[in-house]
């Protein structure tokens, strides 16, 4: 049984592969900054800006989310607010990121 649920699993990442080909990282930082795939640090403002550029790509890349452990839920709120409000909804949480 389980291994059935196994490969259930695997075709369903394997489609969600073939749908989205590329996935973006974005670290959510104690100070309330973001970064993109280990590129510089952006505020909320350009963070706005950034996710109206995804916006228009097609197909929509999938963000990942991994906010940092010493970030506080307001952080992560107002990230989650701006994807919102840009009705993006290729958006999911990878972990919480234990650097020092």
């Amino acid at each position: 049984m389980k291994w059935r649920i196994v490969v259930a699993l695997l075709i369903v990442s394997v489609r969600m592969t073939d749908a989205h080909p590329y996935v973006r990282h974005l670290q959510i930082l104690p100070n309330g900054h973001v970064r993109f795939d280990n590129g510089p640090e952006l505020d909320l403002i350009h963070l706005r800006l950034e996710i109206r550029k995804m916006s228009n790509e097609r197909p929509q890349p999938n963000v990942s989310l991994l906010p940092d452990r010493r970030t506080n839920y307001a952080n992560v709120a107002a990230v989650l607010v701006e994807f919102q409000r840009a009705g993006y909804n290729h958006l999911g949480f990878t972990g919480i990121e234990t650097s020092n």
